[in-house]
């Protein structure tokens, strides 16, 4: 049955709309704290993103803040007490990098104008269903949806991926244009046409959230294919992140002692560093096996394919976000930073795969 529905391209985007609809309901009505994690719709760092948007729509700092700090009481899960005065543009620090994540703000503002704060949930929600959408391209690309519809599956019965991916923040946004870059090298062309849409991607996704840890490693592999590409692509990208440095991101480094002898400091981040890790993949082995089994099984297939694009691709996301995940610093964020490879992990799968009959319809 599977197999006649994904051969149907109108049929397997209704199916795909309904198990995404069906998961996003889930996560609606289930949210909350859950083995002592925050589930919850709507997380601290959103309070940023929906201030700028209330702020946008005309209301005053005191009334856009006054309107979270009550919304928060009633329907957040940990921070459940925010003070007003804390959002501020000129009293939080946190606006120092949040100034330039604008996109996830702006094209909110109409879901929020209809329908109040539980319009930032809206470009979430889209998000979402749009990367199990690419998912399902990238498996009609190789002639395998049938496969794809299982991962989208499986993907929807991550507690991880349905944790950061319906919530007030730019985590799903972030995700979803990483999805629409990764189609992108899936069909890679030397064209004029590919490299914009690409460049358009890294404005897009610099607009969101810190994103040179996603394209550097992107243009480090694309360097094999097209040199010229890689190069301007990796300065775009460079140039877009080069504002955060006068923000002091070095500064938010979290992973790290900035005090004592170089050695303290290099003992202290290798420290820090492997307790990030034991504790991000020991909350996969604990709470979501579905994701691990996942990421260890494109892991495994892609160093033993690494002529392949796709495995090349994987693998060098993989170390970058990890990477990120460390420099960041906070323990137990339950693989958010490293889901913008769920793209290029599904390219990796769907690559090696027999392929199934060809569908004509």
């Amino acid at each position: 049955m599977l197999e006649k529905l994904a051969s149907s391209r109108f049929y397997s985007y209704v199916l795909v709309l309904i198990i995404g609809l069906i998961t996003l309901l889930a996560k609606f009505y289930l949210n909350g704290i859950m083995y002592g994690l925050d589930y919850s719709l709507f997380h601290p760092d959103g309070t940023l993103y929906t201030f700028r948007t209330l702020t946008w729509l005309g209301n005053s700092q005191e009334e856009s803040s006054r309107l979270i700090s009550s919304w928060y009481t009633t329907h957040a899960g940990k921070m459940t007490n925010v003070i007003p005065e804390s959002l501020y543009f000129d009293s939080n620090p946190n606006w120092q990098l949040y100034k330039y994540r604008v996109l996830y703000s702006f094209i909110s503002i109409p879901f929020v104008f209809f329908f109040g704060i539980y319009g930032m949930l809206f470009v979430p929600a889209i998000s979402y269903i749009g990367l199990l959408i690419v998912i399902l391209e990238i498996g009609r690309h190789y002639n395998k949806p049938e496969i794809a519809f299982i991962l989208i599956i499986l993907f929807s019965m991550s507690i991880t991926i349905t944790r950061w991916m319906f919530i007030n923040t730019t985590d799903s946004l972030f995700v979803f244009l990483a999805s629409l870059s990764t189609y992108l090298l899936v069909k890679w062309s030397p064209t004029r046409n590919w490299f914009f849409m690409q460049l358009v991607l890294v404005a897009a996704m610099s607009s969101t959230r810190v994103a040179i840890f996603y394209w550097i490693p992107i243009c480090a592999v694309l360097f094999l294919k097209n040199r010229k590409q890689a190069i301007l692509l990796g300065l775009v990208s460079v140039f877009f992140f080069a504002p955060l440095f006068r923000a002091n991101i070095v500064g938010t480094i979290g992973a790290s002692s900035k005090e004592g002898s170089f050695f303290h400091q290099a003992l202290s981040f290798f420290r820090d560093a492997l307790k990030v890790l034991v504790v991000e993949f020991g909350q996969l082995l604990v709470l979501d096996r579905v994701l691990l089994f996942l990421a260890i099984s494109a892991f495994i297939v892609s160093i033993a394919h690494l002529q392949n694009d796709s495995s090349r691709y994987f693998l060098a996301l993989l170390t970058s976000t990890l990477l990120m995940s460390i420099l960041n610093g906070t323990v137990g964020v339950n693989f958010r930073f490293e889901l913008p490879i769920l793209a290029s992990l599904t390219w990796v799968l769907l690559e090696i795969t027999p392929p199934g009959r060809r569908f004509t319809r």
